[in-house]
C-alpha cells in the first residue's frame, strides 16, 4: 500500500496578501497572511460586526414591542409584552446567527465588515454543529442571565461577554465559542 505524499511545503507565493488557507490548522499569526484575504479577522471588525448584527436584530423586536407592548403611564412607559415575545427575543438572534453561518459563512454585520467564519481545519463552509455550537457557548449564558435576578444575573452576563473577549488572548483571535465550534473568524478583503 502506498502512501500519501506530504503536504506541499508553504513558500512564499502562499505567504503573501490573500493566500489561500493553510494546509494545516494555523497555531500562529505567523500561519496566516498579515493582511487581507485569509488574514484573521481583527478584534475591531469582529466587535464592528457584533454591533451591526445586535442594530439587525435589535431594532425591528425594540419597534415591535415599543408599538404593540407599551403604553404611557403617566410620565413613565409601562411594557406589558407577552411571554412568546420574551423567548422570540431570545431564540431570534441565535437562529439568525446559526442559519446565516451555516448558509453563507457570515451574517449581515460580518459581510459588511468583510469577514467571514471557516472551519479551523479546513477553512471551508461550516457544518450545522459547527455553527449551532459556535452561537450557543456565548448565548446560553446570557440567555440565562434574564432567568435570574442580582448576582447570579451579573455572573452569567460577565461569562458571556468573557467568551468573546476570550478571543483577546489567542494570537489568531479565536475564542473560547471559536475552539468549542472549530471554527475561525477570517477576513474575506
Amino acid at each position: 500500500m502506498s502512501e500519501l505524499p506530504p503536504p506541499p511545503e508553504r513558500g512564499p507565493e502562499n505567504s503573501r496578501v490573500g493566500a489561500a488557507y493553510p494546509f494545516t490548522p494555523p497555531r500562529n499569526r505567523n500561519d496566516l497572511p498579515p493582511i487581507g484575504i485569509n488574514a484573521p479577522g481583527s478584534i475591531l471588525l469582529r466587535f464592528a460586526a457584533r454591533l451591526i448584527d445586535v442594530f439587525v436584530i435589535g431594532i425591528p423586536l425594540s419597534a415591535l414591542v415599543f408599538a404593540k407592548y407599551t403604553e404611557q403611564v403617566g410620565n413613565e412607559f409601562k411594557v406589558n409584552s407577552p411571554d412568546w415575545l420574551i423567548v422570540l427575543t431570545v431564540i431570534l438572534p441565535i437562529a439568525y446567527e446559526a442559519i446565516a453561518l451555516t448558509l453563507y459563512g457570515r451574517t449581515l454585520g460580518k459581510w459588511a465588515c468583510g469577514l467571514r467564519v471557516a472551519n479551523y481545519v479546513s477553512g471551508d463552509k461550516l457544518m450545522t454543529h459547527q455553527a449551532a455550537m459556535r452561537v450557543l457557548v456565548p448565548a446560553v449564558p446570557a440567555s440565562l442571565s434574564s432567568l435570574f435576578a442580582g448576582t447570579p444575573s451579573t455572573i452569567l452576563s460577565l461569562l458571556a461577554i468573557g467568551v468573546y473577549l476570550s478571543s483577546l488572548a489567542d494570537p489568531i483571535y479565536r475564542g473560547l465559542h471559536d475552539k468549542a465550534a472549530g471554527t475561525i473568524v477570517l477576513r474575506t478583503r
